[in-house]
């Protein structure tokens, strides 16, 4: 588990695909909880499955019970809906709020006509009011 500060919020953890995925969350200055890093992506195809990835070191920390919430915050790739639809069955037995970064259309992501349809999917779901 990985803190940026002494302040971080310890029920709050944040779950990436790689360190790299830290820095961009931590530049937006928004989240302040703790993270842990997978070290990839499920992808059977080329022999990343669930045991080489960090889910018995994660599985150590939900049985610590100190967790309440947890972001995941994968790939918006195939591999990260694998990867996310685990984590929400792996999590599910710990009963904690479990939630997923937002996907959907990108600023300056231009005109609808460029817009792939599952992108365009999952912004009509994850929309919110204004």
């Amino acid at each position: 588990m990985f803190c940026h500060n002494n302040f971080c919020e310890q029920t709050k953890l944040c779950v990436v695909s790689n360190f790299f995925d830290i820095i961009k969350i931590e530049a937006t200055k928004v989240f302040n909880g703790v993270y842990h890093v997978l070290n990839g992506e499920i992808n059977v195809k080329n022999g990343i499955t669930p045991d080489k990835l960090t889910f018995s070191a994660l599985e150590s920390w939900m049985n610590d019970k100190i967790i309440k919430e947890v972001i995941i915050a994968v790939g918006a790739t195939f591999e990260g809906e694998v990867t996310a639809q685990y984590l929400k069955t792996f999590l599910q037995p710990f009963n904690i709020k479990i939630s997923r970064l937002a996907q959907g259309i990108p600023i300056g992501g231009g005109s609808l006509d460029y817009i792939d349809e599952v992108t365009l999917k999952q912004a009509l779901e994850g929309r919110k009011d204004v």
